[in-house]
């Protein structure tokens, strides 16, 4: 086992992960981070887990939570908390991947630290997409991109050099990993192509040549389509995916290579 890595398992417990327990296991520790409320569903898998963590359930009621992005943050940090490793990667319960080592490879050979994130996303609309599903790297890295999120809401701080964290959940993490890692926003990729939830609009950035360089500088994505099989859920739908992903019915999935 590697002792470099932790996988951070978080969210309301779901049972989907543990088709990839073994495997996480053979690479590093496995963490359990979720609500004290459900231990029940927890106690009869809990031998899979190398560390627990359980906490109370968060109180939302004068907190900005769109998208459960409060939570989100809140349950990867609390795992952060009780890893002791170098890296981490933090996954959804309700997630299953294979060849978890592809994962770590790119953690591993990240030297310029950038933000590392997967690809998967629901809305074909939406090129050039970082995604929350997956989120690794180095611990203190992980552990300031969530802090910042967390206080930002917080002190109410939504906006960070032209962007709005509001929008989505996962422009909402990229954006606390800039304003972390103080990196500044030139005129020219000010506007992001991402929907708006708050007055339903479009981002539109208006370059897409300086808008992949402005990424690629920045992030490192995970390809979804390389950690087949998966399983995913999504909206209470569990979808296998396979070589057949892009004829699901219902849901559709949309899969992007970045380019320099």
């Amino acid at each position: 086992m590697n002792t470099d890595f932790s996988f951070i398992i978080k969210g309301p417990y779901h049972e989907n992960h543990l088709k990839m327990i073994d495997e996480l296991k053979k690479y590093g520790k496995v963490i359990i981070s979720t609500e004290k409320k459900y231990i029940d569903q927890l106690h009869k898998n809990i031998k899979h887990y190398d560390k627990i963590c359980l906490f109370e359930e968060i109180d939302i009621a004068n907190i900005y939570n769109y998208q459960n992005i409060f939570r989100h943050a809140y349950s990867i940090l609390q795992g952060l908390k009780i890893s002791d490793t170098k890296y981490c990667v933090n996954m959804r319960s309700d997630h299953s991947y294979s060849n978890v080592n592809y994962i770590l490879e790119i953690i591993k050979n990240n030297e310029l630290d950038k933000y590392i994130c997967d690809n998967c996303t629901i809305n074909p609309t939406m090129p050039f997409h970082l995604s929350d599903s997956i989120l690794g790297g180095k611990k203190e890295t992980l552990i300031g991109v969530c802090e910042t999120l967390i206080n930002s809401i917080i002190s109410k701080d939504f906006i960070y050099e032209g962007i709005d964290i509001r929008i989505r959940a996962e422009v909402a993490f990229f954006t606390s990993y800039l304003k972390y890692k103080k990196i500044s926003i030139k005129k020219e990729h000010d506007i992001f192509f991402w929907d708006s939830c708050l007055n339903n609009e479009q981002y539109i950035f208006p370059g897409c040549r300086d808008y992949v360089k402005f990424i690629s500088n920045n992030a490192q994505l995970i390809d979804v389509k390389k950690l087949q099989p998966c399983v995913l859920k999504y909206n209470n739908i569990s979808v296998n995916l396979d070589e057949t992903w892009d004829k699901t019915d219902n849901i559709i999935w949309s899969f992007w290579s970045w380019s320099k």
